[in-house]
């Protein structure tokens, strides 16, 4: 068995929600029964499945069980008086609550794991010797090809530049944006193992694929305002209920968002803060306008300006903002500039992608100015 002999000792709790799974569990248990590091608990709970996969579940149970450091076990929302699908979320919470390892693995039923991905994530926790550090890895996509550029994305990034890509839109996995979010405003940092230990199926339909554009937009929204400008915004308990497509999230989920979000801003060495005092957004179209919307009303009054390319937008002169998307809510109008013009900070709600125009507009714009990411440049596309 491989493995330091202090990461012998560590039992890991492997965490995967089920739902309507069958196809896919055998891959994705014999994934873990083949993990190199041991000890090792599965902990799974079945979502209300309508196919077979809690019955899977349980022959995969009596398997593990015995293989040696190996233990199993099963839950199921509807022997607990459930009567519909919670969402995977909800399952991982539920499987936390049942779990005995002092270090997590998450893992979706229909995705498979490497032989080593324990052992090397582990080794990587071990080393970094702090508290609140949340290891990844280079992921392969199944069937291959697909998601081609979030996956380059995610596997080509410098490991030391995972922070500054913390606001970029998700599209891999969605559902833990408000965890992540939560982590980072507690002091938390990501670490990552360089190379793929985790093989992501994409399936349409899944969770990641359907909650709304405006909810993750939400959280992303109000972990800028509490980090980069000191608001508590609209995970404070001052601005709960206040739009910005906070109703679209959970009531259990606003309650974690306002504890996490209370404690980040209360924290007394408070970083530096240069968007603190005004900052400009670089796009005026549909990303811009949304990302402006999704701000609290003390984060709008902060945008000075909003700077594009199109010499429409330009000749307009003003983008119209309706804050927090509700109808008949005064309309903000924020003035609209040559991206030439601008001056840092600001805000990028434009995609980034290797090589583009938008990739060598930005350099140049930074070089100028001798702007800085995560300081003066925040990437929220």
């Amino acid at each position: 068995m491989e493995g330091t002999s202090v990461a012998r000792d560590i039992l890991v709790s492997v965490i995967i929600p089920v739902h309507n799974s069958s196809a896919y569990l055998d891959e994705c248990l014999e994934s873990v029964a083949a993990q190199t590091h041991r000890p090792v608990q599965v902990v799974a709970f079945d979502d209300c499945s309508t196919d077979d996969s809690l019955s899977k579940l349980a022959e995969w149970k009596a398997r593990i069980d015995r293989l040696d450091g190996m233990a199993c076990v099963v839950l199921s929302g509807a022997a607990q008086g459930q009567t519909r699908a919670r969402g995977a979320g909800f399952g991982r919470n539920r499987c936390v609550e049942a779990s005995s390892g002092s270090v997590l693995a998450m893992l979706d039923s229909d995705d498979a794991m490497e032989p080593r991905r324990l052992e090397l994530q582990l080794e990587l926790l071990l080393a970094e010797e702090a508290k609140g550090v949340l290891v990844g890895a280079q992921v392969t996509r199944v069937p291959a090809g697909s998601t081609a550029k979030y996956t380059a994305w995610i596997n080509e990034m410098p490991a030391a530049e995972l922070w500054l890509q913390q606001y970029r839109e998700v599209t891999l996995f969605p559902e833990d944006l408000l965890f992540v979010h939560c982590l980072w405003a507690a002091g938390g940092r990501p670490a990552r193992v360089d190379e793929p230990l985790v093989r992501y199926r994409c399936t349409p339909g899944s969770v990641s694929w359907n909650i709304p554009r405006r909810a993750l937009l939400a959280v992303k929204a109000a972990a800028f305002e509490v980090r980069e400008l000191g608001l508590p915004g609209p995970l404070g308990a001052e601005g709960v209920g206040g739009g910005h497509g906070w109703e679209q999230l959970t009531p259990e989920s606003q309650a974690r968002a306002v504890e996490c979000a209370a404690r980040a801003a209360a924290e007394a060495a408070a970083p530096a803060r240069p968007l603190a005092g005004g900052f400009s957004v670089w796009s005026a179209g549909r990303d811009g306008s949304q990302f402006m919307a999704s701000l609290s009303p003390e984060a709008l009054a902060l945008v000075r300006c909003a700077g594009d390319v199109d010499p429409k937008k330009i000749e307009a002169r003003f983008v119209a903002v309706t804050p927090g998307f509700q109808p008949g809510a005064a309309v903000v109008k924020v003035p609209v500039i040559p991206v030439a013009e601008m001056e840092a900070p600001v805000v990028t709600c434009v995609v980034l992608t290797s090589g583009s125009e938008f990739e060598k507009g930005l350099g140049a714009w930074m070089r100028a100015r001798g702007a800085l990411r995560g300081a003066d440049v925040i990437h929220m596309a």
